[in-house]
């Protein structure tokens, strides 16, 4: 998310949305996850300081696969939505308590997980062309 700027534009985004809540609406709260390659809660003080994650390779292609519980040893710019909704959905659905959900992305997810392996693909694979073509 770092290049075009888009950390810096989804990091305002943010800052504003926790803000406005915090003030127009101060009984309602602001759950942060970040994600990247992995997820983490952020606290809404750590917001101003929060930086893009350094970008650790400028290989024009990667298609990495990684143990999940080594992911902290890998690249860690990649953008994994999966792990960020899954993080933000463990706070979700609690009983009687009314809740909407907003995602700020660069929208290229460039990460995910299958059973316990992390997958980092860079470009994103093509989707098969849909629907196929038949022979005649």
């Amino acid at each position: 998310m770092m290049r075009y700027g888009r950390f810096l534009s989804a990091k305002k985004v943010a800052m504003a949305l926790s803000a406005l809540v915090r003030q127009r609406f101060p009984q309602d709260t602001v759950d942060l996850v970040g994600f990247y390659s992995t997820a983490t809660k952020i606290r809404e003080e750590q917001l101003p300081l929060l930086m893009p994650k350094h970008i650790s390779t400028y290989d024009y292609m990667i298609d990495l696969k990684v143990p999940l519980e080594q992911a902290h040893r890998t690249h860690q710019h990649f953008t994994n939505l999966q792990l960020g909704l899954q993080m933000a959905g463990a706070s979700w659905g609690t009983p009687g308590r009314a809740e909407t959900h907003v995602v700020i992305t660069d929208g290229q997810p460039t990460a995910h997980v299958d059973g316990n392996i992390l997958y980092l693909q860079y470009p994103r694979p093509a989707p098969p062309p849909w629907p196929r073509s038949r022979k005649r």
